[in-house]
């Protein structure tokens, strides 16, 4: 799950509803990244009522089962990710988290992620990418959802 989600899951009015469902339901397991961890602990108050920073991590502790480290065999995948996205006219500058996350989630056989990201990590053009390096390397891309998907399919 792209670290955005946690902000709408948790300004989300079914926010407790989302989370019973998670906890109760044994067949969805969420896996985090280290890469996502960090970005929530950057998170920057502000527009939110107590600390947005613990909250986010809170959350995060709450739904995700085990958290993977970016090892060498992401970095360079995500590095393929880039090199591909430069060659096919889409400037990879700002995306190396998303790089990372997407190949985090390839490497480990996710079958789903989870993101609003449409402009850049599930942009259409983007998840091309990534498809095309992942059947080069013959490694099965994850499923690209919205959290509005998700939460249809978990509630």
């Amino acid at each position: 799950m792209d670290a955005n989600v946690y902000g709408l899951i948790l300004v989300d009015r079914d926010k407790d509803i989302v989370v019973a469902r998670l906890k109760e339901r044994h067949d969805v397991l969420f896996y985090g990244c280290e890469v996502i961890r960090n970005e929530l602990r950057d998170t920057r108050r502000g527009g939110y009522q107590g600390n947005l920073r613990m909250d986010l991590l809170r959350l995060y502790d709450q739904i995700v089962k085990k958290n993977y480290a970016v090892d060498i065999s992401v970095h360079e995948l995500a590095s393929s990710y880039s090199k591909a996205s430069s060659d096919m006219g889409i400037n990879p500058d700002k995306m190396l988290s998303d790089f990372l996350i997407v190949a985090c989630a390839s490497l480990k056989n996710l079958d789903v992620l989870i993101s609003n990201d449409t402009k850049s990590m599930a942009g259409a053009p983007v998840v091309a990418v990534y498809k095309i390096v992942n059947d080069i390397k013959k490694i099965r891309l994850p499923r690209f959802i919205s959290y509005e998907q998700f939460k249809k399919e978990i509630t």
